[in-house]
């Protein structure tokens, strides 16, 4: 199990360290670990090769051969009579279910489990747990000093924010916002009657990603002025 790790780390060509002792007691285990904004190390992703529970939940899977003689099997039957084949088929089903039934009996006292036995054929699988982000509180914080507050455009909870100069250009600031939420972007507006340079200056102390400016000019023309997050005062 540890080597089919290392394999499957050593084909994704990124640098890792083993750390003997820390796998799980049901198996062994990736750890994808990210530095914070004081460089303290946290484990957020991981994935775990569980071979515990499948043996307390009996699971079985088919194997390739027992499948490719099962279907030699169905093939020799198709050439006996139909109510010879319906009533073998009727029995096997049966033999099956009483198998079943019995290798998945719990014990009234977990000391007594005992291990499934296998079916003829059948082999046991491996669970493969995944958290993709962990903690999802823990990777949020790290994101939040990460970025500074500054969430890139993927991310971001404010992504656009549409600054009309007056009342004469509201109209379009709303027609852009809503364009612009139909498909699927994160859009405010900021309908007030502050100046254009104070609307643009609260949007940037908000963090949001793009300043649209709109004016009579933009309206009539079906344009608009697009300033980031991080340019000065004159860049736009």
């Amino acid at each position: 199990a540890e080597g089919a790790l290392r394999d499957a780390l050593e084909q994704i060509g990124k640098p890792w360290d083993l750390n003997p002792g820390d796998g799980a007691f049901y198996g062994p285990k990736i750890d994808i670990r990210l530095w914070d904004a004081l460089k303290r190390p946290h484990q957020c992703g991981t994935i775990q090769l569980d071979f515990q529970l499948p043996i307390r939940f009996n699971l079985q899977y088919r194997t390739s051969e027992q499948a490719e003689a099962d279907e030699k099997e169905e093939g020799k039957e198709e050439k006996k009579e139909k109510g010879d084949k319906k009533e073998g088929k009727d029995k096997k089903k049966a033999e099956d279910k009483k198998e079943e039934k019995k290798a998945y009996e719990v014990p009234q006292n977990a000391n007594d489990f005992k291990e499934g036995e296998l079916r003829p054929g059948y082999a046991r699988p491996v669970i493969v747990h995944r958290a993709i982000l962990g903690s999802v509180e823990r990777m949020t914080a790290i994101l939040t000093e990460h970025y500074g507050g500054k969430w890139p455009f993927w991310l971001s909870p404010r992504q656009i924010i549409v600054c009309p100069i007056s009342e004469k250009s509201a109209d379009y600031g709303h027609w852009i916002k809503n364009t612009l939420s139909d498909f699927g972007f994160n859009v405010e507006i900021d309908a007030s009657g502050h100046t254009i340079n104070k609307k643009i200056r609260e949007a940037q102390l908000a963090q949001w990603n793009y300043i649209l400016v709109v004016g009579e000019k933009e309206a009539q023309e079906g344009k608009v002025m697009v300033r980031r997050r991080e340019d000065g005062e004159n860049d736009a």
